[in-house]
């Protein structure tokens, strides 16, 4: 038998999956290779995808040591809090917000293919030594990156470089780090930190006064 794919990820070029690790291990062994390599196996033919993003949303982390592999593969990752701004609070709770209309973007699939070509040929031959004390800088708070997302956030900080205009990678294209390198919810202040500190220790050395006036004055 075949999947009718119509509508469904196989069929999507942007992708959000929403509560993902409660999804059930069936679920999960198929979501991994479309995540990965970008394929599909429908019946006894795998079918190469279009899929240009996926992103995920849910109240709980990966938490299972068997989905460590399925984690590894969101590169970005942002930790929301709850809303504290009042006015934004009540614009969710009483629905100002009307989901009605869906956002609309001019871009269109063959605009983010073009563009992925330009963000590849931006060169990376002044940061190389950069990049490795930030590998060893980070193994040594333990915290652990795979080539893969090595890979991925190299990528990503080629994004900050050509939305910027630049055609070479600068050490402060490497400030994505900080949402790319942690895997608890725990290690986020102290990735943060050395990023920071190596990637853009003005701005890390402002923060930290921000911080040391606001305890003060508390």
């Amino acid at each position: 038998y075949r999947h009718n794919t119509a509508g469904m990820l196989p069929d999507a070029d942007i992708a959000m999956l929403d509560e993902l690790p409660r999804a059930n291990p069936g679920v999960l062994d198929q979501i991994l290779p479309m995540l990965n390599e970008r394929k599909f196996t429908n019946g006894s033919k795998v079918e190469k995808l279009r899929l240009l993003m996926v992103a995920g949303g849910a109240n709980n982390l990966f938490e299972d040591e068997n989905l460590d592999a399925l984690w590894d593969r969101f590169a970005i990752r942002m930790w929301m809090d709850d809303i504290q701004d009042d006015d934004a609070w009540a614009d969710v709770i009483f629905e100002i917000l009307d989901p009605s209309e869906p956002p609309k973007s001019d871009l269109s699939p063959c605009d983010i293919m073009t563009a992925r070509d330009d963000i590849a040929k931006v060169g990376h031959a002044s940061v190389g030594e950069f990049v490795i004390k930030l590998r060893h800088e980070l193994s040594e708070a333990g915290i652990k990156m795979s080539p893969r997302r090595w890979k991925a956030a190299i990528r990503i900080a080629r994004v900050s470089a050509w939305l910027q205009g630049r055609t070479e990678l600068q050490d402060e294209d490497f400030e994505v780090v900080s949402h790319i390198a942690w895997n608890t919810v725990d290690e986020q202040k102290k990735v943060s930190k050395i990023v920071g500190k190596l990637a853009n220790p003005l701005n890390e050395k402002a923060l930290a006064w921000i911080d040391a006036a606001s305890q003060i004055a508390t």
